[in-house]
């Protein structure tokens, strides 16, 4: 029974074992990759839109507004503000330009959002809020932010290249507990061979109790 008990605990710990040794598998042949892939993609985008805000090399503020030109910040983020008011729920308007890259007006009945987006490679949204100067700040902080788009994506490779490699590492592993598991194999193979032995000597015994009796009852009969 202790045998029993030891090779069914092993077993388990073996069937854990194979069980996560499918997962290693799948994160380093498919999970990471597939991840890796995606972020390498998403990082090209973020990357021509640096180049595509470089290209406009004015230092001062300066916004495109449903064709006017705006320098001062205040009086373009209170414009803004009036065009929400004329939006639909859930209606999305494109009101001009913004350093080079298209830009639009959202509404959303949900969530009671608004912002504004600048349409590039990829496409960027900024909540606003009730301060019309705080809001173009935003909308400017939402631009200078590219690099750290690119930098997080960058550092998010660099983990999942590690994980990569210390799954490979725990993949290459074996089961710590193999050379016991065999022995407890071995050793219920050794108890059931000397288990059937007896068994089959405790026929034998029968069998011979078995024919002295119907010796002795033929005797019986004769006399």
């Amino acid at each position: 029974m202790k045998v029993d008990n030891e090779l069914s605990r092993l077993q388990l710990l073996k069937s854990n074992f194979d069980s996560n040794i499918f997962k290693l598998e799948d994160s380093f042949i498919y999970k990471y990759p597939n991840q890796i892939k995606k972020l390498q993609a998403e990082i090209e985008c973020p990357i021509k839109d640096i180049e595509k805000r470089n290209l406009d090399t004015p230092k001062d503020f300066k916004i495109h507004i449903e064709g006017k030109v705006f320098d001062e910040r205040d009086k373009a983020g209170t414009y803004i503000l009036a065009l929400f008011k004329d939006l639909k729920d859930d209606e999305t308007k494109v009101v001009d330009s913004f350093k080079g890259f298209e830009l639009s007006v959202t509404k959303s009945i949900f969530s009671n959002l608004r912002g504004m987006t600048l349409h590039g490679s990829f496409t960027y949204f900024v909540e606003f809020g009730d301060s019309t100067h705080g809001n173009m700040v935003r909308l400017e902080n939402l631009l200078e932010g590219f690099e750290k788009k690119v930098e997080v994506k960058e550092l998010t490779i660099k983990e999942l290249e590690r994980n990569t490699a210390q799954t490979k590492e725990e993949f290459a592993k074996l089961f710590a507990y193999k050379v016991e598991l065999e022995k407890m194999f071995s050793r219920q193979s050794e108890l059931n061979v000397v288990l059937d032995m007896s068994n089959k000597s405790d026929d034998v015994i029968v069998d011979e109790k078995s024919i002295k009796d119907e010796f002795f009852d033929a005797e019986d009969l004769e006399i």
